[in-house]
């Protein structure tokens, strides 16, 4: 039996353009299942599992990042009450960046 260990990441909370709230993750690394250490403007801090990451690259740094979403989070409703469907990697965005 292998024991799988999961890296532990930091990261800030940031709006994705499906509408919902994710991560904006200080690596490219990141993974489903990593348990990432998040920490507002205001300084409050938590702890978050990762669910999808929606997207890699660069910041406005130029430092390696991903926006994930989150373990637990609601997805955003539609009209009709039904999830949204999820979007694509080259959809998402965040207002933190």
């Amino acid at each position: 039996m292998t024991t799988e260990t999961k890296t532990e990441y930091a990261g800030h909370p940031a709006k994705l353009k499906e509408g919902g709230w994710g991560a904006h993750v200080n690596s490219d690394k990141v993974q489903h299942g990593d348990s990432v250490s998040l920490t507002t403007k205001a300084g409050k801090t938590w702890n978050a599992v990762v669910d999808r990451v929606v997207w890699t690259g660069t910041d406005s740094d130029g430092n390696a990042c991903a926006l994930c979403t989150l373990v637990g989070k609601d997805k955003p409703a539609t009209a009709g009450g039904q999830p949204a469907a999820s979007a694509g990697a080259h959809d998402a965005v965040a207002s933190d960046f």
